[in-house]
């Protein structure tokens, strides 16, 4: 659900060819089509806000209908009362940003199924609320709503449809131009993986608050504007089929793509008055054209056009220096060579009556790689849960630079300094190299959202200089080549580089790998021990959890040994490895040698 990979060149054209075809079309279409035109751009708009919910966010709000109605109503109250056309589309909109908003509070800031439960249930009774009030004309709903207008002319005819137009087209390259910025990347983060978005400093509840917002927001300026387009609002004008055609009109077209709700918005106004098919039977229509569209073709118009053309290549900008740290409210990390960064004492961890951990305490110094080893089910996992905040110990403490984060939640971790991979990484699969790795850049920076959306003039050099970020950190590392493609035609080796990159992104103190090489071959093997050496030479303390001792060898200085939930060894790779009760932990007994295979990389200097 997220923006097809298309070059910025070909997106450009893309953009300035829609402007045109709009203004085009908004002055030479006839009387007779003039109408379906103005519904046209209009559902185009609310298209572009549940798409932002949707597509992007990953939001399954169903209540569409009554953020559309609750923008028109509001207008048509308004200017019937005497307010200026335009103040009342201003505050339409408002109303609709307000009420997508109170949608995640009222639910208890929850996703999927629970928002669409709730969400649904607004929607059924949408109809029967703004029939049961006498401030949206009850049955009779709402007669002589005032149209737009310029001082004292009031727009019709093609002048209207050229406004409409050149609205479509402004909320167009706003929404654009904040998709693709790092807010973009960071939204769709947490929609593809919350969990893994929480360990990198994105806090899942505000990114789906600020999507619900800002679609809500957009369906709310749409409505307004069929307000006053239609002139006549009633309570059965925003039936609940209007779930079913939005949705039809987002996924047919393209969820979670620029050009996607355009296409969409012409099927569901146009087929309608093409169609030989009687009003009673359209819903069972589009009910199977909706099925029909999720089982065969789930991503859409846009993605099949995609996969027509040739498949570009992201040119980086040139990274001139080694990366420094993405400029935000974060203090530059101390790293003293070899200093203590991370320290751990006494960890205890229990789950009902089962101890986990028992009294664990370790250290990691600043450009240091450290392993920590252990048989399955000896407590490395939940050690590194409770590290990053996933977990809260049940005593112990955990220092970082100093600072005591003990039980903090993995958002604060993270911004303190302690970054976290997993064994599968967590990356969006249909976004780019260099789309998931801005993501990291977002994390940190945290801009404003408001900012992200006004045109380049205002944010280039922001955007210049994470751009440069991001390139040199892909570069560094080895992956530059591969920016423009989608993670989820990369081999499983690269994928853990890229999900390495956007961790390094936050400039960490320290870094945890979880078993980065499982199911990697050789060769991957050997380039994620280069990628690991890389990071120990900027001074990061890593921690890397593995069962493969070659690749152990390659990289780490010191170990950590557990075995049910004990640490039994700490000392040199070598000392650890020899010692009896790591020997008895891993093969059974005392006397038998842990495997020495050949190292996949030159072994580090120990």
């Amino acid at each position: 659900m997220i923006a097809m990979d298309v070059s910025p060149a070909l997106r450009a054209a893309g953009v300035t060819a829609t402007g045109i075809a709009l203004l085009a079309g908004a002055l030479a279409i006839g009387p007779k089509h003039a109408g379906l035109y103005g519904l046209f751009v209009i559902t185009w708009i609310g298209l572009m806000g549940l798409n932002i919910v949707f597509g992007h966010g990953g939001q399954f709000n169903l209540a569409q209908n009554t953020l559309y109605g609750i923008g028109a109503f509001a207008y048509g109250v308004l200017t019937t009362r005497g307010m200026n056309p335009w103040l009342g589309v201003a505050i339409g909109t408002a109303f609709g940003a307000f009420s997508g908003a109170a949608m995640t509070f009222v639910a208890g800031r929850v996703r999927g199924l629970g928002l669409a439960i709730l969400t649904l249930g607004i929607a059924l009774a949408t109809p029967d609320l703004f029939s049961a009030t006498s401030l949206t004309g009850g049955f009779n709903g709402i007669v002589g709503v005032p149209p737009l207008s310029v001082g004292d002319k009031v727009l019709a005819g093609n002048g209207l449809l050229v406004v409409l137009a050149a609205l479509a087209f402004l909320v167009l390259l706003l929404t654009r131009y904040w998709l693709t910025s790092s807010w973009g990347s960071a939204l769709r983060t947490v929609a593809a993986d919350p969990e893994a978005a929480a360990g990198m400093g994105l806090n899942p509840s505000r990114y789906r608050t600020l999507a619900l917002t800002l679609g809500g927001a957009i369906i709310g300026f749409a409505g307004a504007l069929y307000g006053a387009y239609q002139g006549y609002l009633g309570y059965l004008s925003f039936p609940v089929t209007m779930v079913i055609l939005w949705y039809l009109g987002v996924i047919l077209g393209g969820a979670g793509t620029i050009w996607g709700p355009l296409i969409g918005a012409g099927v569901i106004t146009v087929v309608p008055e093409t169609l030989p098919v009687s009003d009673d039977l359209q819903p069972v229509l589009w009910g199977a054209l909706l099925v029909a569209f999720v089982v065969l073709a789930p991503r859409g118009v846009v993605a099949g056009l995609h996969r027509l053309m040739p498949r570009p290549s992201r040119s980086l900008p040139l990274a001139e220096t080694a990366v420094a740290a993405p400029s935000g409210d974060l203090p530059e990390r101390g790293r003293p060579g070899g200093g203590v960064v991370l320290d751990v004492e006494a960890m205890t961890k229990r789950i009902g009556g089962l101890e986990i951990l028992r009294d664990v305490s370790l250290q990691l110094r600043a450009g240091t790689v450290t392993a920590l080893l252990g048989a399955n089910g000896a407590g490395k996992s939940t050690l590194v849960n409770c590290l990053s905040g996933y977990l809260p110990p049940t005593s112990g403490t955990v220092r970082l630079d100093g600072i005591d984060i003990t039980g903090a939640p993995p958002t604060k971790v993270y911004r303190h300094g302690l970054v976290r991979t997993f064994q599968h990484p967590r990356l969006v699969t249909q976004s780019t190299v260099f789309e998931n790795v801005l993501a990291g850049v977002h994390a940190v920076e945290r801009p404003n959202a408001l900012l992200s959306a006004l045109p380049a003039i205002v944010t280039r050099k922001t955007r210049r200089r994470q751009d440069r970020a991001v390139s040199a950190m892909l570069t560094e590392l080895g992956i530059g080549h591969l920016a423009g493609e989608r993670v989820g035609d990369l081999s499983a080796g690269n994928r853990q580089v890229v999900s390495i990159a956007r961790s390094l992104m936050a400039n960490p103190a320290v870094l945890l790998l979880d078993e980065p090489v499982a199911g990697l071959s050789l060769e991957e093997m050997r380039r994620a021990a280069e990628t690991i050496n890389i990071i120990g030479s900027r001074g990061v303390a890593v921690l890397v959890i593995e069962h493969r001792l070659d690749f152990v060898r390659s990289v780490a200085e010191d170990a950590y040994c557990l075995d049910s939930g004990l640490l039994i060894a700490h000392g040199t790779l070598d000392q650890v490895l020899g010692d009896p009760e790591v020997r008895k932990a891993f093969l059974g007994t005392a006397e038998a040698k842990v495997p020495t295979s050949e190292p996949v990389d030159e072994p580090r200097s120990r």
